[in-house]
């Protein structure tokens, strides 16, 4: 799988922006976001999609450095998974 997690930040509003690309000949069956532990959003296309993408918004403020992780669970059709996520710095 290929994942693609970008995040920008404006006053009081996070974007954080997760893509997910299945591999070959397989469907993605279930993709689950976590920003900072706690549980972003779970989607579960119907139809499996090969492709998935969506965009959070979050309402916080500023946090000077401040670690913050965003990251990404997929599972294809056939069971099989991955992760990938994304670390930065405010």
């Amino acid at each position: 799988m290929k994942f693609g997690i970008t995040w920008s930040h404006e006053g009081f509003k996070r974007t954080i922006a997760v893509t997910v690309d299945a591999d070959a000949g397989k469907r993605l069956a279930d993709v689950e976001t976590i920003y900072d532990n706690f549980p972003l959003g779970h989607d579960f296309p119907n139809p499996a999609v090969s492709s998935y993408s969506r965009t959070f918004t979050k309402q916080e403020g500023i946090t000077p450095n401040q670690p913050h992780t965003v990251q990404v669970n997929a599972r294809h059709t056939d069971g099989t998974t991955d992760a990938g996520s994304k670390t930065w710095n405010d």
